[in-house]
């Protein structure tokens, strides 16, 4: 993953662009690939753990924010189209990184 800190002003359009397409674009092809094969069998789980940086900036990461921001747009946007479809692929939910670690070690 091209994680780059820098300012908005000292980054270049093509810095900009390589961070959101191996951020978002990977994560959107990664999620297509699975529901390529999810539909046909008619079962599956997609289960997404983000991250806070979709919903809160922090200092020189302006390019890995916004593509964290557009793949919360993407997951919740794709939440719809799978339930309309008479499916059994279920989209469980958003679990932000935190929340999962602290189920991993058993925290409540």
């Amino acid at each position: 993953m091209p994680w780059r800190r820098s300012s908005r002003r000292s980054m270049k359009a093509a810095e900009f662009k390589r961070v959101t397409e191996v951020t978002y674009l990977g994560f959107v092809y990664g999620t297509l690939s699975a529901l390529r094969r999810m539909l046909p069998r008619n079962r599956g789980v997609i289960i997404h753990v983000g991250s806070a940086l979709a919903y809160h900036d922090i200092p020189l990461q302006a390019a890995y924010c916004g593509a964290k921001h557009a793949i919360q747009g993407f997951v919740d946007s794709g939440d719809c189209g799978v339930e309309e479809q008479k499916t059994r692929v279920r989209n469980a939910g958003n679990f932000e990184l935190i929340a999962a670690l602290h189920i991993g070690r058993g925290f409540p």
